[in-house]
């Protein structure tokens, strides 16, 4: 079990260390770190992976509204 502070130092790392993959720079960019507990206090995981595997969900999700927004704007 892991601290909720470990979880979001993880998340933001994580976050950095795969800015160019699924969206994940929309996390590191756009989210602050009481954003992060947050997600990670609802989604009640106790785990550095599942906080992780939790924001992931999200970044795939900003990542494709992304894509969707891109593809119509020209």
């Amino acid at each position: 079990m892991a601290t909720m502070t470990e979880m979001v130092e993880a998340v933001k790392a994580h976050a950095n260390a795969h800015w160019d993959e699924d969206g994940w720079d929309e996390i590191a960019e756009g989210y602050e770190d009481r954003e992060i507990a947050e997600v990670i206090t609802r989604a009640e995981v106790t785990t550095v992976a599942e906080a992780i595997s939790e924001l992931h969900e999200i970044a795939k999700l900003l990542k494709e509204r992304g894509d969707e927004i891109r593809a119509t704007a020209w």
